[in-house]
């Protein structure tokens, strides 16, 4: 005798559980003479089934959600450095935002163009572009800090691709006339103790284009490590305990 016990199935597909369990019978039980399928579609004639079998106990289930460290947050960080301050874009600075996260050829380095996601014809306003930044803290994608020098927004650092080994991914990008004072690799440096200290992450990773050599340099200064590199990339990381 055989007893096929089908765990979990869609019960929205009609006849999903008998049929998981005749192809696993026609594929492991061809010497069987009686076979009895147990599942919990719902049938409760079968779910009296199960005690017949005379268990032992009959224990209590727990629902288990596993959640990553962005999933807790109901609002973005305000940090500050030496020279910095990190936090949410503000409002009056969308036509700002808008220059940083529209310039196309800049962006080519961010490694995403908006472009690619909306009609040939969209013209965007300064507000979408922010919305759209707020959009992917709300959807809990990604966590998108401002770079304030004053009260003056010169650039963008976020975390993103958020895993469920207390890891995520961090980058940075600045208007072009703030290039070159370390306040790419200051803001780096800040929003990763950020990230282990309070989202107790483990690791950090990033990475850059080949061609683009200067975020390597802000990447290492800000105390990353490169770990290998292909065609097209180079990959750092730093842990908690670097």
């Amino acid at each position: 005798m055989l007893v096929v016990h089908v765990e979990k199935a869609l019960r929205g597909y009609e006849g999903a559980y008998p049929m998981v369990a005749q192809q696993f019978a026609l594929a492991f039980a061809g010497d069987v003479t009686y076979l009895n399928r147990m599942d919990d579609a719902g049938d409760m004639g079968l779910r009296k089934s199960k005690l017949q079998y005379l268990p032992c106990e009959v224990v209590g289930k727990y629902a288990v959600t596993p959640r990553r460290p962005i999933d807790t947050l109901s609002e973005l960080p305000e940090l500050t450095t030496q020279r910095l301050t990190l936090r949410a874009v503000r409002e009056e600075d969308a036509a700002v935002y808008a220059r940083l996260a529209g310039d196309g050829a800049r962006n080519r380095w961010w490694g995403y163009d908006w472009r690619a996601d909306v009609a040939a014809d969209f013209v965007p306003t300064a507000d979408w572009f922010l919305s759209g930044a707020r959009e992917l803290f709300a959807k809990k994608m990604e966590m998108p800090l401002g770079i304030y020098r004053g009260d003056v927004l010169i650039g963008e650092t976020t975390l993103h691709r958020f895993g469920y080994t207390a890891e995520a991914e961090i980058g940075v990008r600045l208007l072009p006339e703030y290039e070159g004072s370390g306040y790419a690799a200051e803001a780096l440096a800040a929003y990763m103790a950020y990230a282990f200290s309070k989202l107790e992450l483990e690791r950090v990773e990033a990475k850059h284009f080949q061609e683009n050599a200067r975020s390597g340099r802000s990447l290492q200064l800000a105390g990353m490590k490169k770990t290998g590199e292909d065609e097209a990339f180079v990959y750092y990381e730093k842990t908690a305990k670097m």
